[in-house]
């Protein structure tokens, strides 16, 4: 995942983190007693080279990490070298050099049981396409079921259509749509989200001033549980094989349990 524009204090990334799941210690780290803390990686005229130190490759550990949380306060003009650190670099000709670099990559540590997949979260077509043909399928974003219908038609049968679909659980118009924008205010200012929505007909005022109503009704599903059930279903009749569930609390900080609970056996036939 990646957040652009974001400023954080080392607390801050900290506490980020945590959002996540526990902190895991480094073993050097456990064996100097050290505790959470955020390291710093310092390439420039004052310091020798130090992007090596950064590696995370400890599969071997008996719980290793997930994943990692990382920020960048300058991008270098050398390193840095993947799609996140490189936003630009994010063509089809270059997706393409990534999986083929995927598929060449070393793997030591145990096998997994099942052959791992891999999809993309492409958006536009050119980018659904591949995913339908190197990989299992595609996650596509926020995104109106106009859209599932769009990528299931270049995609064709078989490969997997997953697209996310944020929803809340509110029935006053005004307050589920204030919920809304505040979720969608940083997707707006991002280009690729912005214009894979003027590709479905929404215009520069559609997207200015935290989305219009017409826009943020496409993108949030809000309501009872039966308004949230239509929207999961029109993608699905779109062709959609799976509906990953967004659910937006009032406070984005917050875990929407109940919410959760509400939902989950409406959505799954229950």
């Amino acid at each position: 995942m990646f957040f652009p524009g974001q400023n954080l204090s080392d607390d801050e990334h900290l506490q980020f983190a945590l959002h996540f799941g526990d902190y895991y210690t480094h073993p050097i780290a456990r064996a100097a007693r050290q505790g959470p803390r955020v390291g710093h990686i310092v390439d420039d005229e004052d310091h020798p080279p130090f992007q090596d130190v950064y590696h995370t490759d400890v599969s071997w550990d008996s719980e290793p990490p997930t994943f990692g949380v990382l920020r960048m306060l300058d991008r270098p003009a050398r390193g840095g070298d993947t799609i996140f650190a490189n936003p630009d670099r994010t063509s089809v000709s270059f997706m393409r050099s990534y999986l083929d670099a995927m598929d060449l990559a070393p793997f030591m540590a145990s096998p997994p049981s099942t052959p791992p997949q891999r999809v993309i979260g492409a958006l536009a077509p050119k980018m659904l396409a591949l995913a339908a043909q190197r990989t299992l399928g595609a996650h596509p974003y926020f995104v109106p079921p106009e859209h599932t219908a769009r990528a299931r038609e270049i995609m064709g049968k078989g490969p997997l259509l997953a697209p996310e679909q944020a929803v809340i659980l509110e029935t006053d118009p005004a307050t589920a749509r204030a919920i809304a924008r505040g979720h969608m205010a940083m997707y707006l200012g991002l280009p690729n989200y912005a214009n894979n929505l003027r590709s479905l007909g929404f215009g520069d005022d559609d997207l200015a001033n935290g989305g219009s109503d017409r826009l943020v009704d496409a993108i949030v599903a809000w309501g009872d549980i039966d308004a949230i059930r239509a929207r999961i279903r029109a993608h699905h009749d779109a062709g959609a094989d799976h509906v990953c569930i967004q659910v937006l609390p009032p406070d984005p900080r917050a875990l929407p349990m109940q919410a959760w609970r509400e939902l989950a056996p409406a959505l799954l036939g229950r």
